[in-house]
């Protein structure tokens, strides 16, 4: 009777759902202060229910601002999408991000210091417990303990095979015996979760094993 009373407690809670259009902008951001370059794209934050590509945010100025110093400006090569490179970033300053849409809005984030990324110690792999597949894990740390966040980008390369090969192809109007294998096809991609670590409540700034991606084994 006590476990169907403490089951009979528990409410499913469903939160709202935001149906309305949303006015939010999506910095998404990095200054690379090895290669002394920026890399920035903006967006508009879009409803659950948002079907179509996200909304880029284009025409804007973005720039990095040196505090007390000099700024740059970045450059929108494609739409939504802004970088810089060939930069004189000093470690010793501290920068922050300015952004000012076609609408004149405003926004800056915090003057921040310049933190050397430090290297990758390994990348590993073990045989996922949950589903067919594998686990790819990375390992890193930071001897100076400055570091404390982490965020890692990759890109993905597939490769695949069309469900019909083709024994001839078509050459100057003749066919011909195709000697080649073109079922077998590589897609690259780009990574899109964000893949974020901390050591904040570490005794020491390493990061062991963080889960970075699955791949399933069909």
């Amino acid at each position: 009777m006590f476990m169907v009373a403490l089951t009979a407690c528990l409410e499913p809670y469903n939160p709202p759902e935001i149906k309305d259009d949303v006015n939010i902008l999506v910095v998404d951001g990095f200054i690379n202060s090895t290669d002394n370059s920026s890399q920035v794209y903006l967006s508009k934050a879009v409803p659950l229910s948002y079907n179509d590509a996200p909304r880029v945010v284009s025409n804007a100025l973005v720039q990095v601002e040196e505090e007390n110093g000099t700024s740059y400006t970045l450059q929108e090569l494609e739409s939504g999408s802004y970088s810089l490179t060939n930069m004189n970033l000093n470690p010793s300053k501290r920068y922050r991000l300015s952004v000012r849409t076609n609408n004149d809005s405003k926004y800056f984030s915090d003057f921040i210091d310049l933190v050397p990324t430090p290297q990758i110690d390994s990348i590993t792999w073990h045989a996922s417990r949950q589903q067919p597949g594998i686990d790819i894990f990375v390992n890193t740390h930071d001897g100076s303990g400055s570091s404390k966040y982490y965020r890692w980008t990759f890109e993905e390369t597939w490769m695949y095979r069309s469900n019909y090969g083709a024994s001839y192809k078509i050459v100057r109007g003749q066919v011909e015996w195709n000697d080649l294998d073109i079922s077998r096809c590589f897609h690259n991609k780009p990574s899109t979760e964000i893949h974020v670590g901390s050591t904040v409540q570490l005794a020491s700034d390493v990061i062991r094993n963080f889960p970075l991606v699955f791949i399933p084994v069909l």
